[in-house]
């Protein structure tokens, strides 16, 4: 069995977002989230090594963080987070912390 590459926990979640990359834009929905990057089936085609813009919401809040595509299998992406300013990593930490929280099966941000 591989090791584990991850350095941060990853969340079970189903959190909208909207993606912008360079070519192109469109809708998505987070499976899992870390505080380093997430799993997202896209509405749009991406390719390994490009790189775009996810807004996550978050109930009523949102963030928008860059990112940049590690692997695909079909519409489902895998984005490594990148460039993230202190702000952006607190809100993040923030919803993360929340997450820690609650049981699993109320792990649902609309």
């Amino acid at each position: 069995m591989p090791a584990e590459r991850r350095k941060q926990r990853r969340f079970t979640v189903q959190i909208d977002a909207y993606l912008n990359g360079a070519a192109r834009a469109g809708v998505g929905r987070l499976s899992n989230l870390s505080a380093g990057g997430c799993r997202i089936m896209s509405s749009v085609p991406l390719a390994v090594g490009e790189t775009a813009v996810f807004t996550l919401y978050f109930g009523k809040k949102s963030c928008a963080v860059s990112g940049r595509v590690v692997a695909v299998t079909g519409r489902n992406v895998s984005v490594r987070f990148e460039n993230m300013t202190l702000s952006i990593q607190n809100q993040l930490d923030e919803f993360l912390a929340s997450l820690s929280d609650r049981p699993l099966a109320s792990r649902t941000a609309h």
